[in-house]
């Protein structure tokens, strides 16, 4: 099987504070899910642009497991709605 791997962009974080508590609940419902968290945090630098907001990488054992995590995903932003404003 090929591995997938997804990226999640913070664009904007509107509350610090629960969306700390997000990410605590987000990260142990993705592993659940079948992913892996590659990496997470904000970056040391932005070399471009503007986004110096949180990112994180998922490793997926194939694209069916991704797609799986996607769904997840999405119902979990929708629950973060109030904390952040976009996602990419």
């Amino acid at each position: 099987m090929t591995r997938t791997y997804s990226m999640v962009i913070y664009r904007a974080i509107t509350d610090p504070q629960r969306f700390n508590r997000f990410v605590k609940f987000a990260g142990p419902v993705m592993e659940a899910a079948g992913a892996r968290i590659i990496a997470g945090g904000f970056p040391v630098k932005t070399f471009e642009g503007t986004n110096d907001q949180r990112v994180v990488i998922l490793e997926f054992e194939s694209s069916e497991a991704a797609q799986n995590g996607d769904v997840i995903l999405n119902k979990m932003i929708e629950l973060g709605r109030p904390v952040f404003k976009q996602i990419v």
